[in-house]
């Protein structure tokens, strides 16, 4: 049975909902499920922010050992069973065992990304601890099972956001600073092709990071896989050297 805003019952939510987009019956509207809420909401995205705020300022990222590289497809295999580890276990906090199961045909590996030299590995000792991205074309979110999501246009730099895309961190190495690692290096890139901006749809277990990497809440949008309602977030992000 679903909490409030998507989250078990019993357990405090983190971030004021869910998201997705309408169009396709993913779409990126409030609706009903988020407007009956969003007095609600209102309390628990301000105690969010502070919270992922002073997490990150009581206890620094633990980054040292840990090396950055380019995905390659010799690192596909692997990449994979990170991915559903982070999706099976990561989640718990926030979402149902249904939502979790739910949320797999949303989530997962983009190959797109890799071929675009636009998806990044963290490694520990060579053992792959987490990935993450960025792209230049139109998906926002979703895998390559994810069919009616992908959307491969090119954005334009001088008017579009650029996608951060699949970010996931091995279980047993989080809160190490690995998803901070992996949105500098994609802000970094899309910064240097003339993109101003970035955007990304949040999981509710991976907003707080968003939260105090600078992202704000721009649109809840709940996705319906087949009758299971999973909270998503779009956010966005100004980059640092963007023009005023």
């Amino acid at each position: 049975m679903l909490g409030q805003f998507g989250a078990k019952q019993g357990r405090k939510p983190f971030g004021i909902g869910a998201g997705g987009d309408q169009d396709a019956g993913h779409g990126c509207g409030l609706g009903q499920y988020v407007v009956a809420r969003k007095e609600r909401s209102s309390a628990s995205a301000i105690g969010l922010c502070s919270a992922a705020r002073l997490i990150w300022s009581i206890k620094p990222p633990m980054t040292e050992g840990l090396a950055l590289r380019t995905a390659l497809e010799r690192d596909l295999d692997a990449l994979r069973k990170l991915i559903e580890l982070a999706i099976s276990r990561l989640q718990d906090a926030f979402l149902t065992p249904a939502q979790v199961v739910a949320s797999r045909q949303i989530m997962g590996l983009d190959t797109q990304l890799v071929e675009d030299g636009s998806y990044f590995i963290v490694e520990d000792a060579g053992i792959i601890v987490g990935c993450g991205g960025w792209s230049r074309r139109a998906t926002l979110y979703g895998g390559d099972h994810s069919r009616e999501l992908r959307n491969p246009v090119l954005l334009d730099p001088s008017k579009d956001p650029a996608r951060i895309r699949a970010m996931y961190t091995h279980p047993d190495h989080a809160r190490r600073g690995i998803g901070r690692m992996l949105l500098d290096r994609c802000e970094r890139a899309a910064a240097a092709e003339g993109f101003a901006s970035v955007e990304l749809m949040a999981t509710m277990s991976g907003r707080p990071l968003y939260v105090a990497c600078g992202y704000e809440a721009a649109e809840d949008c709940p996705v319906d896989v087949a009758g299971v309602i999973v909270p998503m977030t779009r956010m966005r992000k100004r980059l640092a050297n963007a023009a005023a």
